[in-house]
């Protein structure tokens, strides 16, 4: 008697000891399934994000309206935006691999993102220009306001025949030390890339604009040569000197180049790493193509993702493009 009440003892526990296994694993896998439906993007979730991304945008336009705002606070709120774009590129990018959403959507969310930096890009090509004229613009006008006069009592003496003081006349008419050098450095703008993905002895050439965005397999790249325009209006004296290029991943991280090259530059009062570099010899009024190799440090390899590119000479970006790894 007291051995079957022993066994059915036993049998109750080992009865309760599988319920308990089979609770905990249903409690993890939906606790595991709700928390990655919650993480995974959905298209509701990235519709609300980009209706709250085209209202931010709303916002810059108001803002860069604004004609006292200093262009370093207008740079670094165009990179704000920029960061929000890629972010919503990297959302759709990781719902598209999903497969769950069908490509129609896909595209109509490409779409709409890519109209946003196209925006985002006119301001800052269009509108950084504008205020380095209006600072130009500012200055002249201070000259014009100080030399005037005194050309205008010159005239008078010389009517007079009092004469004038050559060297007076000189010193008003040839205000040269009021006129800013750093000011030519916006007017230098780095454009029409062109990339090289190397992998043994295949070579794959694409291009990428602000509007096209290009693309390369991972299969394909091991080493990259970036090429690009540089372009300089009649103020950009001839030079020979160094210009930085930065390679980011999708996380906004610098590739580091092997050899050496990479290092730490200053954008705007701020230190960034840039990943290599190259030695432009500029010549007055003309466009030279610079191509600068990429080849990471050990350790190091691309990751698939959308890449981004940004020149930067004298502490200022010079111009800046995407491209996709997949």
């Amino acid at each position: 008697m007291a051995s079957n009440t022993s066994n059915r003892n036993y049998y109750i526990l080992g009865a309760l000891a599988i319920l308990t296994i089979i609770a905990f694993l249903l409690i993890n896998y939906f606790s595991g399934r709700n928390q990655s439906e919650t993480m995974a993007p959905t298209v509701e979730n990235l519709n609300e994000e980009i209706l709250q991304l085209e209202s931010s945008l709303l916002e810059l336009e108001l803002v860069v309206q604004d004609q006292e705002m200093e262009t370093s606070d207008l740079r670094q709120l165009l990179q704000e935006k920029y960061d929000q774009i890629t972010f919503m590129e990297q959302r759709i990018e990781e719902l598209e691999q999903k497969g769950q959403v069908d490509e129609a959507t896909i595209a109509r969310l490409r779409q709409r993102v890519e109209t946003f930096r196209q925006t985002t890009q006119l301001y800052e090509r269009y509108k950084i220009e504008i205020n380095e004229l209006v600072i130009d613009n500012n200055r002249m006008a201070r000259i014009i306001d100080t030399v005037v006069p005194n050309l205008q009592q010159a005239l008078i003496d010389c009517q007079d025949g009092r004469g004038v003081d050559p060297g007076l006349l000189q010193e008003n008419i040839s205000p040269t030390n009021e006129v800013p050098t750093e000011e030519m450095v916006p007017v230098l703008r780095a454009d029409n890339f062109v990339f090289t993905a190397q992998k043994g002895r295949k070579e794959t050439e694409f291009t990428s604009t602000p509007t096209a965005t290009g693309r390369v397999k991972s299969k394909d790249l091991e080493n990259l040569e970036v090429c690009f325009d540089l372009i300089g209006n009649a103020l950009v004296d001839n030079f020979e000197d160094r210009l930085f290029l930065r390679v980011e991943n999708p996380d906004g991280e610098p590739y580091r180049n092997r050899e050496g090259k990479h290092g730490l530059i200053t954008v705007n009062g701020i230190e960034k790493v840039y990943t290599t570099f190259g030695i432009a010899n500029y010549r007055k009024n003309q466009v030279q193509q610079l191509c600068i190799p990429v080849m990471l440090e050990d350790g190091q390899n691309f990751v698939t993702g959308f890449q981004t590119v940004r020149v930067y000479y004298q502490g200022k970006e010079l111009g800046q493009v995407r491209f996709l790894i997949q």
